[in-house]
C-alpha cells in the first residue's frame, strides 16, 4: 500500500512538471551578442546546430549589433551573463565582478594584413592600425609587432574601428593601412592582392586571445546552465576537429566565407593550436596579456585566484 502510495506521488510530480529530467527541461535561454563574426565563435555555433546546446536544455540568442565595448560593460553590470571575450575585459574591472571559467582561442588567430604598397615590417613607419577597441583585444598585440619593426609608439598610429570585419572594409577603403585579420578573412584579404606580413603568433606565442567569461553573480545562480554550456562548447570544439566538413559548412553559414576559406581555416586553428578542445586556459598567455593590459587600481601581480573559476568547467567533464 505504502509503495503505491509512493509510485502515484511520483507519477503525480511527474505529471505536474516538478521533477523533469535536465534535458526536457524548458530550455535556459542566454542572450549572446556577436560583437565580431570571427572563427572563436565557431565552437558555439557548432554546439547550436548539432544540438549539444539542445542536449543541455539550453537556448542561446544570438544577434549581432554590439561592439566588444558594449558587451564588456553589459558583463561587468550583470546586463549579460556570459560571453566569449579578452581576459583584458577582467583585468581591468574594478568591481572584480567578471570570472574567465574557460579557455576559447589559447593562441592568436591572426595575421598582419596590410594595404598592397607596403611590403616588409620598416614599411609600416607612418602607419595607421586599425583596431578594435582603444583598450582591448589585438590592440595590445600591435606595439610589441612595432618594436619588431624597430617602431617606436611615435612612428605609427592606432585607430580603434571596432571588429575585424570591419577592418577589412576599412583596409579595401584604403582608411586604415593595417590590421590584425584572422582566418578566413586574412585568407580573402591575401587573395585580392593584399600584403600578408605574417601569423601574430611569431610576435605574441604566448597570447590568451579569448575566453569564456561570465558575471560572477549570475553564474553562481546559474550554476547548472554555465556548466551545460560550457559542456556544449567542449563538444563543439572537438566536433571540429573530428568533422571538418560540416563545420565548415557551419562557418560558410555564419561567417560568409567559401567553403575552401572555412576548411582551412579550421585546419590552421587546429594546426596553430588556436583553440584546445579541452577548453584548457593557457596560464603563460594570460599572464602576458596581463603584463600589457590596463589592470584594476591597485592590481600589480597577475593573480589567477582573482580571475580564474576552473570549477565549472572541471564539473563539465564530469560524466563525459
Amino acid at each position: 500500500m505504502i509503495r503505491s502510495v509512493r509510485l502515484f506521488v511520483l507519477f503525480a510530480l511527474l505529471c505536474s512538471g516538478a521533477i523533469v529530467p535536465r534535458a526536457v527541461q524548458a530550455a535556459d535561454t542566454i542572450d549572446f551578442p556577436i560583437y565580431s563574426r570571427t572563427i572563436f565563435f565557431l565552437p558555439l555555433w557548432i554546439a547550436d546546430k548539432q544540438g549539444f546546446l539542445k542536449d543541455e536544455g539550453i537556448t542561446v540568442a544570438f544577434h549581432d549589433g554590439a561592439t566588444q565595448d558594449q558587451v564588456a560593460a553589459q558583463l561587468k553590470s550583470g546586463a549579460l551573463g556570459v560571453n566569449i571575450l579578452g581576459p583584458e575585459t577582467a583585468y581591468a574591472d574594478p568591481s572584480g565582478s567578471l570570472r574567465i571559467v574557460a579557455g576559447n582561442a589559447g593562441r592568436l588567430p591572426h595575421f598582419l594584413i596590410t594595404v598592397p604598397r607596403i611590403k616588409t615590417l620598416a614599411q609600416l613607419r607612418g602607419a595607421n592600425f586599425g583596431v578594435i577597441s582603444a583598450d582591448e583585444g589585438t590592440t595590445h598585440v600591435i606595439p610589441q609587432i612595432a618594436k619588431a619593426a624597430g617602431l617606436t609608439s611615435a612612428d605609427y598610429t592606432m585607430t580603434a574601428v571596432g571588429s575585424a570585419p570591419t577592418r577589412w572594409k576599412l583596409l579595401k577603403a584604403g582608411t586604415i593601412d593595417a590590421g590584425l585579420q584572422p582566418f578566413p578573412l586574412s585568407y580573402e584579404a591575401e587573395d585580392a592582392g593584399f600584403t600578408n606580413l605574417g601569423w601574430t603568433g611569431n610576435w605574441e606565442p604566448d597570447w590568451q586571445f579569448t575566453a569564456v567569461i561570465v558575471n560572477d553573480a549570475w553564474a553562481k545562480a546559474h550554476r547548472a546552465t554555465v556548466v551545460g554550456l560550457l559542456r556544449a562548447i567542449r563538444r563543439g570544439t572537438e566536433y571540429m576537429a573530428s568533422h571538418p566538413d560540416e563545420s565548415a559548412a557551419v562557418a560558410v553559414t555564419e561567417l560568409g566565407t567559401t567553403p575552401a576559406y572555412a576548411k582551412r581555416a579550421i585546419a590552421d586553428a587546429l594546426r596553430l593550436r588556436v583553440m584546445d578542445p579541452s577548453l584548457a586556459v593557457n596560464d603563460a598567455g594570460m599572464r602576458r596579456v596581463f603584463e600589457v593590459s590596463p589592470k584594476a587600481p591597485g592590481v600589480t601581480a597577475y593573480d589567477p585566484a582573482r580571475y580564474v573559476d576552473s570549477s565549472y568547467l572541471r564539473d563539465s567533464a564530469k560524466g563525459r
